[in-house]
């Protein structure tokens, strides 16, 4: 089966081969290398992230008296959707982790355990979607020491296969009485800010155009999105009745600019979170200045939305002030963040947080650490 993604790679080929060819050696073997490499890498992109949208799997989260409970909910499945803990007539949150995530990653654990401390008695039924399988990037060392994601951009392209998958589930929910689309709160980190998009997006097809009541991304991706390079759709303005956004860190792992109708940047959200400066070394700055900014600084303020609403669950308190589009309005930060707030963007200047008690914060290994040692090797 031909899928979109594999037009860029047949087009990436083909312009790789189109160069080689052009090569003149006299040993035919020297020749064949970068072919058979290239073929060896195109295999490993192939099959290093999963397209199966029956992978997917879903979890409700309803046990106030132990967060660690789960119970999964398959699609057209009735006894697994009676048996679900769903309670009928409560909103519904559904929690979508990014890149590289799964079930017990900082999102959505951190969000989900927010939510189950907040409350005495059930007020909301909690639904975590688990698409790892699609999404899960691996390294693969290369020559020099160089490490990298070999498997984003077919994560990135499944975008519209789990969004369809789980906007299929969410209507199974509310066909048999579970849930209501203006009551569906859609929540999504990272890569998984597009998913949701596109999610709500496909539940107005399959509900004539009505939009779920609410989008919520927090930092939403932008490598394959903005600028964009992929034949990928991004989550709009346009996705649910209301759509908001926290931004802490821009240029890096989070998009550029407004993507919402009310778009918070958390402490102007360029490149790092103040509490995530700590994890800046001096050796960073003197020798690599790089890996350590990528992996541990960018990483952690990318994850720092997920702190901020997760702490606004229990602290309606943190206002935002409106700059571009907004001026003279204010707009609560997370959770609370109200559908009457007016359009535009807004500042939020605030470092009350410690990433350090978040254990499950996941760090990405730094970017091209033995090239850069070997290169300052002269020193010793």
């Amino acid at each position: 089966m031909f899928f979109r993604g594999d037009f860029l790679i047949i087009f990436c080929a083909c312009v790789f081969l189109k160069n080689i060819s052009s090569l003149e050696t006299t040993t035919p073997e020297i020749n064949l290398l970068p072919v058979n490499y290239l073929l060896k890498f195109i295999n490993k992109l192939e099959n290093c992230v999963k397209r199966d949208p029956n992978l997917i799997r879903f979890y409700v989260a309803n046990n106030l008296r132990n967060s660690s409970s789960y119970t999964e909910i398959i699609l057209n499945d009735i006894l697994s959707l009676q048996n679900s803990g769903l309670v009928r007539n409560l909103p519904l949150k559904v929690l979508i982790h990014g890149i590289d995530q799964s079930l017990t990653a900082q999102f959505p654990q951190d969000v989900k355990n927010a939510y189950l401390r907040s409350e005495q008695i059930l007020t909301k039924n909690i639904l975590i979607v688990d698409y790892g399988a699609m999404a899960n990037i691996k390294t693969e060392s290369q020559l020099n020491g160089f490490d990298y994601p070999i498997c984003y951009v077919q994560a990135v392209l499944n975008t519209a296969t789990a969004g369809t998958r789980i906007a299929q589930l969410i209507q199974f929910i509310m066909d048999n009485g579970y849930a209501q689309l203006n009551d569906t709160h859609i929540i999504g980190h990272s890569l998984g800010g597009h998913v949701g998009g596109f999610a709500a997006n496909h539940l107005q097809t399959l509900n004539g155009g009505k939009k779920p009541a609410r989008l919520t991304a927090l930092d939403p991706a932008a490598p394959g999105f903005r600028p964009k390079v992929l034949p990928v759709r991004p989550m709009t303005p346009d996705d649910a009745i209301f759509v908001d956004v926290i931004h802490t860190n821009q240029i890096c792992f989070g998009v550029l600019g407004p993507v919402g109708q009310v778009d918070i940047f958390v402490n102007f959200a360029l490149f790092l979170q103040p509490p995530c400066v700590g994890n800046i070394t001096l050796k960073g700055f003197l020798v690599e200045t790089l890996p350590d900014v990528l992996s541990l600084g960018s990483w952690c303020s990318h994850g720092a939305s997920i702190t901020y609403f997760s702490q606004s669950i229990s602290d309606s308190l943190s206002v935002a002030t409106g700059v571009l589009g907004a001026t003279g309005h204010t707009a609560i930060l997370g959770e609370n963040c109200s559908p009457s707030t007016y359009p535009g963007q807004y500042l939020y200047l605030e470092g009350n947080f410690n990433p350090g008690t978040y254990p499950s914060l996941r760090l990405w290994k730094p970017i091209y650490p033995d090239f850069i040692n070997n290169a300052l090797s002269w020193r010793s």
